[in-house]
């Protein structure tokens, strides 16, 4: 699909896409890890609103898009390597996001955390070593 030149640096053929396009007209993904595939609608100051699909490498920066007070979250999927059969991947609707925290740890500070839970069923905590929830301390996305 791609040529290469002289140096062995990849480039798009011409005839992939029109004269003055600046894009591609599709794109292979090949991941290895979760990302995250956000879709927000931004506020402009009583101007009316704008949409954007935004890909995001790790769900925190879903909890800072969140925190912005001119943006609300529309739709978050996670883009994930399909396991079973090595290729491919597939796409799952989050069903909710939460900030929440343990209580007091030994050093008698609450330690914060965000979980996860997509509508196949699975709960994700990140880090993962936490065990148990004590406080929800907010509600950053939910798909219902």
């Amino acid at each position: 699909m791609f040529n290469t030149d002289e140096s062995g640096r990849s480039f798009m053929p011409f005839g992939l896409y029109d004269e003055g396009e600046y894009s591609w007209d599709h794109v292979t993904l090949g991941i290895f890890v979760p990302w995250w595939l956000v879709s927000i609608e931004v506020d402009l100051d009583g101007d009316g609103t704008w949409r954007q699909t935004q890909m995001l490498k790790h769900v925190q920066q879903i909890v800072s898009l969140e925190s912005e007070s001119n943006v609300t979250l529309r739709r978050v999927q996670q883009i994930s390597p399909h396991f079973e059969n090595n290729h491919g991947w597939e796409m799952i609707d989050v069903k909710k996001i939460v900030l929440c925290n343990n209580g007091n740890n030994i050093a008698k500070e609450p330690v914060e955390f965000i979980q996860y839970e997509l509508t196949n069923g699975e709960i994700i905590t990140i880090p993962e070593d936490i065990t148990s929830i004590e406080n929800v301390i907010k509600i950053i996305y939910s798909f219902e």
